[in-house]
């Protein structure tokens, strides 16, 4: 389904809209129009990701850290997942 996914200041055009693609992709299977927001810089260790319910009833915030290696799209993907997994089993 329709996700609105926003990204700001990861540092590379190509990371970001590629991080779209992706994360249009994977909500494909989910239900409802969910959104994600992602933002960070390279020269600040702390990206923020939130995620908001179809519902709009629930929100998730997920902070990367660079020094951890976070700051990459595997990464995102494998949180959104893991948070619309958690939200699909609720129901």
């Amino acid at each position: 389904m329709p996700v609105t996914v926003t990204t700001r200041y990861l540092g590379e055009p190509e990371k970001e809209a590629n991080l779209r693609v992706r994360l249009e992709k994977l909500f494909k299977d989910y239900a409802g129009n969910w959104g994600v927001s992602v933002l960070g810089s390279q020269q600040n260790t702390i990206w923020e990701m939130k995620v908001t319910a179809p519902d709009q009833s629930s929100q998730w915030v997920h902070k990367f850290y660079g020094e951890s290696g976070e700051h990459n799209i595997e990464a995102i993907l494998t949180e959104v997942r893991r948070i619309a997994e958690q939200t699909r089993a609720r129901k």
